[in-house]
């Protein structure tokens, strides 16, 4: 088996992380210290090094063991009884249980869709899965408004053809680069979309990634804000010029221009993608034909 580094940026481990702060708010500004917090950019060749200096900065190589240096590997020996406290310049591969609030999550959601009892349907989660019935979509790829991996990817397809779909992950991992394509992709469709969380600062960077995608906000923000805004006065500047603007001519027609354009665009992406999924099953055959080969090779030797 080989094992390369992927152009991804890394997630921290969440022990270490819990060793270095308790608090989620702590937590969170350790990564943003780091660089580590919902990038949409694509990492710098260097990032390893990067990391490792803002780690020096907020003083978190005291227990530097080895100088690092990506290109030049060292090799440690598993040794009964080795202290292992501290950072060293190797690869490591580890092997991790699933988390408790995943197994918890997992079999919570399989309890619901098993669900006979006969008045669920009058319940908060009957109203949102309403007859459980599966939107028949066909697959295709969402519009990539920010950079997303071929995770996040799969997650949009799911949330766009699946009436419930749950997306985990510990922070970094681009959660609201997820939400921020799925509310663009429904409103191109003009579709409406209500996002709601127990944070307001989650809602706050939606919010504003959604809003910087046009020069008029994409959204309009309800809620207990006391003190910070007032909402109900955006709300009403908010409507008040939506009704007085007046598209002239030209607006018209660069709308027009741009519809067409946009239309052109999603039939040449929508060919693109099937290509796509034609090479990832080609490429899955050939993966598991190699297996196969490498599994009679070393069973059936010369």
């Amino acid at each position: 088996m080989w094992l390369r580094i992927t152009p991804e940026w890394p997630q921290m481990n969440l022990s270490y992380l819990n060793r270095l702060a308790r608090a989620a708010e702590e937590q969170m500004q350790i990564l943003r210290a780091l660089d580590l917090l919902d990038n949409v950019e694509d990492p710098p060749d260097n990032l390893i090094v990067e990391i490792l200096n803002r780690m020096e900065m907020i003083g978190f190589l005291q227990s530097l063991r080895e100088q690092i240096n990506p290109q030049a590997l060292s090799s440690i020996s598993c040794k009964r009884g080795f202290d292992w406290s501290g950072i060293y310049n190797c690869a490591a591969l580890f092997i991790i249980n699933q988390p408790a609030y995943t197994r918890g999550l997992i079999r919570d959601l399989t309890e619901m869709v098993e669900c006979d009892s006969p008045g669920w349907k009058n319940t908060a989660f009957g109203t949102v899965m309403g007859e459980r019935k599966i939107i028949s979509k066909e697959e295709r790829a969402p519009l990539e408004v920010v950079p997303l991996n071929e995770e996040q990817r799969q997650a949009v397809r799911k949330a766009m053809s699946s009436p419930f779909t749950v997306v985990t992950g510990p922070p970094g991992t681009g959660k609201s680069q997820i939400v921020v394509s799925m509310i663009a992709d429904a409103y191109m469709r003009g579709e409406s979309v209500l996002f709601t969380s127990k944070n307001n600062k989650a809602v706050d960077v939606v919010e504003d990634r959604v809003s910087s995608l046009s020069t008029s906000p994409l959204m309009i923000r309800t809620g207990n804000r006391v003190g910070e805004r007032n909402l109900r006065q955006e709300l009403s500047n908010r409507l008040a010029s939506m009704l007085a603007f007046q598209p002239s001519d030209f607006d018209r027609q660069e709308y027009k221009d741009l519809s067409t354009r946009y239309k052109v665009s999603q039939s040449q992406q929508g060919a693109l993608w099937s290509e796509l999924q034609e090479i990832r099953l080609t490429n899955s055959e050939v993966l598991s034909l190699y297996e196969a080969q490498q599994r009679f090779s070393g069973e059936y030797t010369p």
